[in-house]
């Protein structure tokens, strides 16, 4: 069976768009594998920022942190300090003046704001007791 020019060139034409139509089809999963790559790119790029941040976030607060702890610790040092003054300053005026009502306002607010050890000797307390009756001689 002889091949005819209509059918050779019908055969070859339809080739050829086929030839074109993969030719479209590679360009098209080139283009689409190119932009993929481009996004994961960029998305890599800002993933990779992000946690440049997060991380340098976190660094300062915990930098923040550690020099807060180390004031707090300065802080808890310097109040001991000042509530084993105020406590001897509390004796003294204790031994000098025991009736003092100077000493049981300023020993009832260092217990309000637990800055007196709980060790308050018995005279002490007797005098606060004392010193928060209502005064009934007029």
């Amino acid at each position: 069976m002889p091949i005819h020019a209509d059918q050779f060139f019908a055969g070859f034409t339809l080739l050829t768009l086929l030839g074109v139509l993969g030719g479209i089809v590679r360009w098209v999963w080139t283009q689409w594998q190119q932009t993929s790559e481009q996004r994961a790119a960029v998305l890599t790029r800002r993933e990779r920022e992000f946690e440049a941040k997060q991380d340098a976030r976190v660094d300062k607060l915990e930098a923040t942190i550690r020099a807060l702890e180390g004031r707090i610790d300065d802080l808890a040092e310097t109040i001991a300090r000042q509530r084993t003054a105020i406590e001897l300053l509390m004796w003294e005026v204790a031994r000098l003046d025991p009736n003092s009502p100077v000493l049981g306002r300023v020993e009832r607010i260092l217990k309000a704001d637990r800055l007196v050890s709980g060790a308050v000797p018995p005279e002490l307390e007797a005098l606060a007791r004392k010193l928060d009756e209502p005064k009934t001689d007029l």
